[in-house]
């Protein structure tokens, strides 16, 4: 703003600053559809997500579990790869959620999420640089 403040471009700076701090919002919200409904999921919402030979299930810290008919690939590119990762072929974590890990498995809320013999090397260099972020 300038002085002397002028009450339309006042008025145009907060419609701008509200229109740019929605779409901030709109941009951390993945959109979901079950077929009935349509969820709009914070990111730091989902814990994890399994996925049996049709469904998909996003376990969520508010909603319960939501089964959409979508393959896990499909879902995995919509999400965050600094805040998600593929441990398993049929699972995808939230790594903020993990209370535990080893190689073999992530401990979600008490449910064990397995690691692929795959990811073993993938996922132990992430929590030593995440290890090693946290020491500096």
């Amino acid at each position: 703003l300038i002085k002397p403040i002028q009450k339309e471009t006042l008025w145009t700076t907060i419609e701008l600053a509200h229109h740019n701090f929605t779409l901030s919002e709109e941009e951390n919200k993945l959109k979901i559809s079950d077929g009935s409904n349509t969820y709009f999921l914070q990111s730091d919402d989902i814990m994890y997500i399994s996925a049996d030979p049709i469904y998909v299930n996003i376990h969520t810290q508010s909603k319960g579990i939501i089964v959409i008919r979508m393959t896990l690939t499909d879902l995995y590119n919509k999400l965050d790869s600094n805040q998600f990762i593929q441990c398993h072929r049929s699972y995808i974590v939230n790594l903020k959620y993990v209370s535990k890990y080893d190689v073999n498995s992530f401990t979600i809320n008490d449910e064990i999420i397995p690691v692929s013999r795959g990811n073993k090397t993938e996922i132990k260099k992430i929590f030593e640089n995440t290890n090693e972020n946290r020491v500096q």
